[in-house]
């Protein structure tokens, strides 16, 4: 049922590198290796959807989000610096 006036609102949010997952310096970057999830996929907060090598670690990265992925800004095999933004998704 749809209510006249109603509009569906959503916003786009940035999945980031977390900066806990380095070490002390902050100049380190890491290699973004592979997208469990593609542009358009659905993903639940909680739910690892990209990998990334950081020394000779590979680190599943969770989605802090509920939504849609709507474009992944970091493909695979580029390096990410921390605090960078990996994809954006759209939350309800």
């Amino acid at each position: 049922m749809r209510i006249a006036g109603a509009e569906c609102l959503s916003r786009i949010v940035e999945l980031k590198v977390p900066v806990h997952i380095w070490p002390r310096r902050r100049d380190w970057v890491a290699k973004v290796v592979r997208w469990l999830k593609r542009e358009g996929d659905l993903v639940s907060k909680g739910e690892v959807i990209v990998e990334l090598e950081l020394e000779k670690v590979i680190l599943g990265i969770e989605s802090e989000y509920s939504g849609k992925i709507v474009k992944i800004v970091a493909k695979e095999g580029s390096e990410v610096a921390p605090d960078s933004t990996l994809a954006l998704i759209e939350i309800p």
